[in-house]
């Protein structure tokens, strides 16, 4: 059994147990009932209706069911007669409005579904130099290495924040509230920094004591 197949599990060409044979066909021994004949011959029977292209006004045949949403005999017609008209969306502003049921504008401010009492995120940005020089602070005070030095540091060198962000504003740009680590060791769930934040604090005193 395992001969029939490739290294990849599919089956060898010619194989006799290939779910599909040389000359097989899917529909091969199903038969159509006598009411799914009559269906298909009544609907290859209809006629097609004759109309004119409304651009170069030739005859041109269609079936019944487009007589009344074919309005031109080929593709090069109807782009030629679209040539000069103005798109559909010209003027228009955010979604399409319903008919007088829907606004034109979307909601702002307190009427949004997701307000949540004007909270602004507020994160930490490279580009200011208060945050820049704190970083720089931090950095050469732990020489520029993961303050967990060992087998396990992987990845670009990030300076952490012990206390959140969020929850400390006043202690942001403290230098004994950052603390240098790897990609590897930096926290990355909430709960995570909370359980590892005594740890970060004691390595950062053990620093400082050893700089005096």
């Amino acid at each position: 059994m395992l001969s029939e197949r490739d290294t990849m599990g599919r089956f060898i060409k010619g194989s006799i147990f290939s779910p599909i044979q040389k000359g097989h066909k899917v529909n091969l021994g199903k038969v159509c009932s006598i009411e799914t004949r009559k269906k298909i011959g009544l609907a290859n029977s209809k006629p097609k209706v004759i109309i004119i292209c409304g651009l170069c006004k030739i005859e041109f045949g269609v079936w019944p069911s487009k007589k009344d949403t074919k309005k031109y005999c080929s593709k090069k017609c109807q782009f030629e007669s679209q040539k000069g008209q103005p798109s559909w969306n010209k003027g228009l502003k955010g979604y399409r409005a319903g008919i007088g049921t829907r606004p034109n504008i979307m909601p702002k401010g307190e009427t949004h579904w997701s307000w949540k009492g004007g909270k602004s995120r507020n994160k930490h940005n490279l580009a200011t130099t208060e945050y820049r020089e704190w970083r720089t602070t931090i950095l050469k005070r732990d020489n520029f290495k993961c303050r967990i030095l060992n087998s396990d540091c992987k990845g670009q060198l990030q300076v952490h924040h012990i206390l959140r962000w969020a929850d400390y504003p006043e202690l942001r740009f403290d230098i004994n509230n950052g603390i240098a680590l790897c990609h590897a060791h930096h926290p990355r769930k909430k709960a995570e920094e909370k359980r590892l934040s005594p740890y970060f604090m004691e390595l950062v005193s053990v620093s400082n004591r050893l700089q005096f």
